[in-house]
């Protein structure tokens, strides 16, 4: 559980695995029929993601789970499935069943109704948010990755490469060692944590927590110019870095063509080609060349390729028709995709922020009125009906915000 392996605390009781295991046969092909997701389709990746969370927090390896309002019906469906399995498992295993609470006007908290730790408010800021979700850096949030130097950690799930989860960190809190040594073992710690959790409740999803710090992609860069492939622990640790090629702070499109599977010890010539393509091309599926050349189409039909057969043992000749094959498409693709910058730097016109007209500024006058109003009937509720909840919660104090930082962290969540 999150309050003992993450924060130490041996007096909330513990989620009764032995109990509950026995009626959960149908988890397992509940949530594979939902895994299968397209990779241009970043909303059904998320409703993926969104579910193993909530199996997460339902089972208190997590405090709470953060989503959006899209995924309220499909998180509300899970979650009644799994309260009625602690029903079924007795009063006390009931004890940890899930609630839910919104956050502003577009997004939800899914939390153990009786966790210690939970915040329950109906204006959050950033640093409540953070403290929620067990992040060990809350309210590190200011600028941009380019003008205040972050480093960042993803939680991955193996099987089906989901991005699961995220945290960043400002790197100026990352100088002192010791400092960096809590954040790195904080966050192995939720890696086994989830992982030992997955295990417990008999599914199959493990995850892998990957950090990237900012000359991270400078050393991807360095390893991915050598011939010879790396070791299996280099890719395990930085495989999912080659799906986000770019720089940090710039624009990086999520364009998987690799995975943990990949024999990429076999085929590190192709693996290398579709990089070093990348590096240039990849962030052109944002551009209206898709529009005029159906580049995104594709090239997606090529990665996809590359991807399925990477992940399998293919002959000499079945590997080197695949390396042709990709050569030659990322030559036309780079001839076409080199045809509309041409055009772009003669005909494009420069782009002029266009200022807010009255009705949006009254839009958004009136959105957060009507939040402000939702928040305070929510309050009158917690206040009249679950006095409880106002209850000093259990609080984790992470990494400090640096000095000069921290007015972001204490921003409300209105919308």
């Amino acid at each position: 559980m999150a309050e003992s392996a993450l924060y130490g605390n041996p007096n909330e009781p513990e989620f009764p695995f032995d109990k509950v295991v026995t009626n959960l046969e149908w988890l397992g092909p509940y949530l594979s029929t939902r895994e299968k997701a397209k990779i241009d389709t970043p909303d059904v990746t998320d409703f993926f993601a969104s579910l193993l969370d909530t199996v997460l927090v339902w089972s208190r390896a997590r405090t709470a789970g953060f989503q959006r309002n899209v995924h309220y019906p499909d998180c509300k469906e899970l979650a009644l499935l799994l309260n009625a399995t602690l029903k079924q498992a007795g009063a006390s295993a009931y004890y940890h069943r899930l609630e839910f609470t919104p956050c502003g006007a577009t997004q939800f908290f899914v939390t153990c109704r009786n966790s210690p730790r939970f915040i329950w408010k109906t204006r959050f800021t950033h640093l409540d948010v953070g403290r929620n979700i067990d992040f060990c850096a809350t309210g590190h949030l200011e600028g941009h990755p380019e003008s205040v130097p972050r480093a960042f950690v993803d939680f991955i799930e193996r099987s089906t490469f989901h991005h699961f989860s995220g945290e960043t960190v400002y790197f100026e809190a990352l100088q002192d060692l010791t400092a960096r040594e809590r954040w790195i073992d904080f966050n192995r710690a939720k890696e086994q944590l989830y992982n030992e959790t997955m295990e417990k409740l008999g599914l199959k999803y493990r995850f892998k927590c990957i950090f990237e710090f900012p000359k991270t992609h400078h050393e991807i860069r360095t390893v991915m110019t050598q011939t010879t492939p790396p070791t299996t622990e280099w890719w395990d640790d930085h495989c999912y870095h080659l799906s986000r090629i770019g720089e940090m702070g710039s624009i990086r499109v999520g364009i998987l063509f690799c995975d943990f599977r990949t024999r990429y010890y076999e085929y590190w010539e192709l693996i290398r080609c579709v990089y070093s393509f990348g590096l240039k091309y990849f962030p052109l599926v944002l551009s209206k060349i898709d529009t005029q050349f159906d580049f995104s189409e594709k090239l997606m039909l090529v990665l996809f390729e590359v991807w399925g057969k990477t992940a399998e043992k293919m002959t000499p000749d079945e590997y080197e028709l695949l390396l042709n094959h990709t050569r030659n498409e990322f030559e036309a693709l780079a001839v076409m995709a080199e045809d509309y910058l041409e055009w772009q730097r003669v005909h494009e016109p420069k782009k002029e922020q266009k200022r807010p007209g009255c009705r949006e500024r009254i839009g958004d006058y009136v959105w957060v009125i009507v939040s402000r109003l939702k928040s305070l009937g929510l309050d009158l509720y917690i206040h009249l009906f679950q006095r409880w909840k106002l209850r000093k919660p259990l609080v984790y104090n992470g990494l400090p915000i640096p000095n000069g930082r921290d007015h972001c962290a204490f921003e409300v969540l209105d919308k």
